[in-house]
């Protein structure tokens, strides 16, 4: 029944090919299952991977505004001797919105991150654990047809 699975979830297929195709010469089945779930889950694990990159990201852009909103207040300081006070108002703005807002992109994306990450750490542990049990049972019943074909070919002799 698994050996015929032809459907779409990607634990299953994990599951269906490390007992069918990996288990006959593979020593190490946990290395077998960690290839398999990253072949099957690359598509999420890039997602994921997004996340990350966007929280590394957004803070260094909101730094950047804030560099801009700082340079904005001392060409407004050297301009004149007496700086307008909402030049400077204005540029400090600038320099602390957009470091609010790169913080405030930054901090979920990271949460969203580890959160998605743990998941799937916990997903690959789930399917290794279903992995052993299904390649337990397939062995269980080629033991029991060998042991069935061993009494046919006594009884025939």
């Amino acid at each position: 029944m698994l050996a015929s699975y032809s459907g779409k979830n990607p634990f299953l297929i994990i599951i269906r090919d490390t007992v069918t195709k990996h288990s006959n010469h593979s020593e190490d089945m946990r290395a077998e299952v960690s290839y398999l779930f990253y072949k099957n889950f690359k598509k999420v694990a890039s997602g994921i991977t997004w996340l990350k990159i966007i929280s590394v990201i957004s803070p260094l852009c909101g730094l950047l505004g804030t560099v801009i909103g700082m340079l904005t207040v001392f060409q407004a300081v050297a301009a004149e001797t007496t700086p307008n006070p909402s030049v400077l108002a204005e540029g400090i703005w600038q320099a602390l919105i957009t470091t609010i807002l790169g913080l405030v992109v930054a901090i979920p994306s990271l949460i969203a991150f580890y959160l998605m990450s743990l998941r799937m750490k916990w997903f690959q542990i789930e399917t290794i654990e279903h992995c052993y049990r299904a390649f337990d049972i397939y062995r269980k019943i080629i033991h029991s047809r060998t042991i069935e074909d061993e009494a046919n070919s006594y009884e025939e002799h």
